[in-house]
């Protein structure tokens, strides 16, 4: 890994958050950190190896299986909610070539951040993955009914802001 200084940061910001998330996280030899919240989240951080950049990513929902129809709903419903990234606070939904998966990622600044700021992304992004994972599973289920909504049809439950605080 290149940016020596840009990991020594992150696992400082990474030895906050254990103590805070009362969890034993450490920065792997790949500067890969993951976790679990709650019963179904996996949140990973990931120092780039290119750019000091910081990306933040969780898997959503695997792609039905053996259902081209299924997939292509999916991916549909996944570019209406990364539209202008409102509904994703400013992260992106994706699939991990070859992974079989979407997933919500988000990459920020190590430069000028903190772990006070790390903090509070992770907790809008937290909130994020919750929310678009409901979104997409109710949406696959309603595929799976044949019964489609547009997310015009999406219930406006609070304004959403941008996951940099």
């Amino acid at each position: 890994m290149e940016f020596t200084e840009e990991v020594d940061t992150v696992k400082s910001w990474i030895k906050d958050l254990s103590v805070i998330l009362k969890l034993e996280l450490n920065l792997d030899s790949e500067g890969i950190c993951s976790f679990q919240i709650g019963e179904d989240t996996v949140i990973i951080l990931e120092v780039s190896h290119d750019f000091p950049m910081l990306h933040i990513y969780s898997p959503l929902v695997p792609f039905p299986k053996d259902d081209v129809d299924g997939s292509v709903l999916l991916m549909a419903k996944a570019l209406e909610l990364n539209a202008f990234q409102t509904l994703t606070r400013g992260g992106a939904i994706a699939a991990i070539p070859g992974e079989g998966m979407l997933i919500f990622c988000y990459t920020t600044p190590i430069e000028g951040g903190s772990s006070e700021l790390l903090s509070k992304i992770l907790g809008s992004f937290y909130e994020t993955v919750v929310e678009i994972k409901e979104i997409l599973l109710e949406s696959s289920d309603l595929s799976a009914r044949g019964n489609e909504r547009s997310i015009a049809d999406e219930p406006k439950k609070r304004p959403l802001g941008m996951i940099k605080v």
